[in-house]
């Protein structure tokens, strides 16, 4: 089954109109949610994917697009800095170095969640979690997508430990077009990479985490534009 995870962060199965799973959650005036899109015990490379809705502040993701603004106009920006990844419909890149800590300290909160979200972590007594301080603002126009691939490894440029996970922090809503698409393999297409194991729409302020090997696609934008921060977690399960 397609779960598809809306903005409004209900989830429907694919082809059907009617929710399956329901989570109204307005923002700044309920409890951060966390949804497990493939878990733990799953024998999928992308096992321990979650989405972390409803924790990023107006303010914090303010100062976000206020950074992406600068960085827009500056040589940080590129479409040509990571091969395999380009072409006329990839996003543009805005690069930065989080050196004061400021977008770290927000998302070691918000993956301080993990430890805390139920059944699907009840076998873990903790999850550890290094965010990587380099990052990038990715910005789709319209009939931007990015076909099936997994991610690669970083590594800290401090620390020397090498990242497992990517996370996307969405900045805009999209509500047609636009998911990212967790796939069961990686082919050339969506339609050849097998079942859609989660398909989840741009929402502003959600955070979509995932393992670096689990094959993924970004579906073609129509609701423009999509703007995320994305970078990498070192994440460590404890039992």
């Amino acid at each position: 089954r397609v779960t598809k995870i809306l903005a409004n962060n209900s989830a429907v199965s694919a082809g059907s109109e009617v929710p399956v799973r329901y989570c109204q959650v307005p923002r700044a005036t309920q409890e951060p949610v966390v949804t497990c899109l493939i878990p733990l015990d799953s024998d999928h490379p992308g096992r321990g994917s979650y989405l972390i809705d409803n924790f990023f502040s107006e303010t914090f993701l303010k100062r976000l697009e206020s950074l992406w603004e600068k960085l827009k106009s500056i040589a940080s920006t590129s479409t040509v800095t990571e091969p395999g990844y380009n072409g006329p419909v990839a996003p543009s890149r805005s690069y930065f170095c989080d050196s004061e800590q400021w977008v770290r300290r927000e998302l070691a909160q918000a993956l301080a969640l993990l430890s805390q979200s139920s059944n699907e972590v009840k076998m873990t007594t903790r999850i550890l979690h290094q965010v990587l301080p380099c990052m990038r603002i990715l910005h789709y126009s319209s009939g931007g997508e990015m076909p099936p691939h997994v991610d690669l490894s970083k590594k800290h440029p401090f620390l020397g430990v090498m990242s497992s996970h990517t996370f996307l922090l969405y900045l805009r809503d999209c509500t047609i077009g636009g998911a990212t698409a967790l796939l069961t393999n990686e082919r050339p297409t969506v339609e050849l990479s097998g079942p859609v194991l989660a398909e989840v729409l741009p929402r502003r302020g959600r955070l979509l985490l995932f393992p670096h090997k689990c094959p993924h696609a970004g579906i073609k934008v129509v609701d423009c534009p999509k703007i995320a921060l994305r970078g990498e977690v070192l994440l460590s399960i404890c039992r």
